[in-house]
This record gives structure tokens, sequence and C-alpha cells, in this order.
């Protein structure tokens, strides 16, 4: 896809008024409840080096059912600086009858350059039905479907996971790309605290790229957690800057470091970041600095009780 990551991997976002004064009037809304009933609704990404009212980088909606399943995320991505609109979103997750695990994905992206991109990804799931070892997706391309991929997992025992994909021209059938991936996975107290990739490409008779990933984490509740798809093994986020995006944990990360290999090049980096809490032990205020990049987004969350 060719979606800008925003905070959340899979989330993304509904009507907010933009004005990064008015936005903050609202935290602190919902205290004191159980925090098994509160629910993330709304995520407001926004970028400080530019004035209040022109600081909104992405917005985002959460709609859930009587079930309290989520199925519907609403995003709004602006050009920087401008009340102009870049991209609006939506992603649908879709259930049958009474489960609690979705059988099939959507996700449509409309640009203001006249692009259309939609994908739909339908889940097969292992023998007991909560965790997903394939997915299958369709992606069209100005209404047009144009590619099928298949990824596979399978648990090697011990942390360790191995995903394959393959890509085909959804017309010709012919094979345009595969991958696969030797994935290592170590969770502390319920959170991702280690994490290590090996992409290999079979037509370069390589492997692409490695890198690993250490976390540390707060004792506070990480919203994001209820917004899982069970895959097997979830996969990097890509993301650098989204510490918090890792919703594997059930905490959230404070602290990152990592090392990559892309071809004969390594890298380092490491970033933080910066809560501020509810009464209810959830963030309603992050902010980050990293190795990377400057200091100059702020990430706003608000919730509901259901």
């Amino acid at each position: 896809m060719k979606t800008r990551t925003l905070v959340i991997g899979l989330l993304s976002v509904l009507t907010i008024t933009s004005c990064q004064r008015e936005v903050e009037g609202i935290i602190g809304q919902n205290q004191q409840v159980l925090t098994n009933n509160i629910y993330l609704s709304r995520v407001v990404e926004l970028d400080t080096s530019y004035a209040s009212g022109l600081d909104t980088f992405s917005k985002t909606s959460i709609v859930y059912d009587a079930s309290k399943r989520l199925i519907k995320v609403n995003d709004t991505i602006f050009e920087a600086g401008s009340t102009n609109i870049e991209m609006i979103g939506a992603e649908n997750r879709f259930y049958n009858g009474s489960d609690t695990m979705p059988y099939k994905f959507t996700r449509w992206e409309a640009y203001s350059n006249g692009e259309d991109i939609r994908d739909t990804v339908f889940f097969f799931y292992n023998t007991g039905g909560l965790t997903i070892i394939k997915d299958s997706t369709i992606q069209y391309y100005m209404g047009a479907p144009f590619t099928k991929t298949v990824k596979k997992y399978t648990d090697l025992g011990g942390g360790r996971y191995y995903s394959d994909r393959t890509a085909f021209d959804y017309t010709t059938g012919i094979l345009i790309a595969k991958d696969s991936i030797l994935m290592n996975r170590t969770y502390t107290a319920g959170n991702m605290s280690m994490m290590t990739d090996s992409v290999y490409d079979p037509f370069m008779g390589q492997l692409r790229y490695m890198y690993r990933y250490n976390y540390s984490y707060d004792t506070k509740n990480n919203p994001f957690h209820r917004a899982l798809l069970p895959y097997m093994a979830q996969e990097r986020s890509g993301n650098t800057k989204a510490l918090y995006s890792n919703h594997a944990s059930v905490n959230n990360p404070v602290s990152y470091s990592f090392t990559s290999i892309v071809g004969l090049s390594l890298n380092t980096g490491s970033g933080q970041s910066f809560y501020e809490y509810d009464s209810n032990n959830y963030p309603v205020v992050i902010r980050y600095s990293s190795s990377s990049f400057t200091n100059k987004f702020k990430t706003l969350l608000f919730y509901r009780i259901l």
C-alpha cells in the first residue's frame, strides 16, 4: 500500500477539530472507570513545527459493534502545514456470526492526485480458530485488480517463526515477487522485548536485509493492543518513530534500539517515547525523540466507554 505509515500500524482516523489547543481541551474525560471497558476512540497526530490550526498531520476514528469488536477505522492525512487533505481512507473488518476474529479485512485509500487504492485480505486460522496462519490479499489500483499476494506462517518453536510470501500478477498469474522471513520474537511479561527478522529473496539468491530491535516498556495500558490482528508472529511496523505501534505488547514501549544490515550497509539507531497518562493508566499524549528525526510530532489519544 501507498499509505504513509501512521502512528497506529493498522489504525487510521475521522472528523476532529484540527487545532492543537482545542483537542487538548478534551483530554481528561472518561476518568475513574473500569479499564476493561475503555476503548480507543480517536487519535490525532500533530506536527508541532507548524502553527496551531495548521499542525494536524493525521486524524483517526475507530468504530466498534455491539459486541465491542473493532469493525471500522476512518482516517485522514493532511498536506504538511495545511488544511488540504492529501488522503482519506477506511478500513473494515468482517466477522462471521458471533466470531471474535475477522475473516476479512478491507482497506481503501483515495489521494488528492486522483489515485484510488484498495486491498481485500482474507484470513485463515489454525484449528483453534484464534491464530492467523495464512492470508490472501487482492490489491486493486484505480478499481482494477492487479496483484494477488499469499503469505503463510509457520511456528518453528522457541520463539522462531517462518513467513513465506508470494505475489502474482492478477490477470496473467505470473509470479512477480517472492521472499521469506525468518523471525525471532522474545516476550517478557506480555511485551515483545526483542525481535529479529532476516528477509531472504530467492530471485537475488541472498538475504535482502536483516534487523534487530530491542524494546523497553512502561507498566501502563497499551490502548492499541485491542486492535491486534492475531497473526502467529507480528511483523515490524517499519515506522521507527511510532514506538507504540508495536501493539503486540500489553504495555507501552518507552525506548528502543536497532541494528540493521541492508546489502553491505550497517545501520544503528535508538529512540524514546514520552507519555502523559490519565487516571486509568492509559496514555493521552505521546511525544517522541530518536536518533533519526527531530522531535516535532505529538500524538493525542481519546477514549470511550463500551
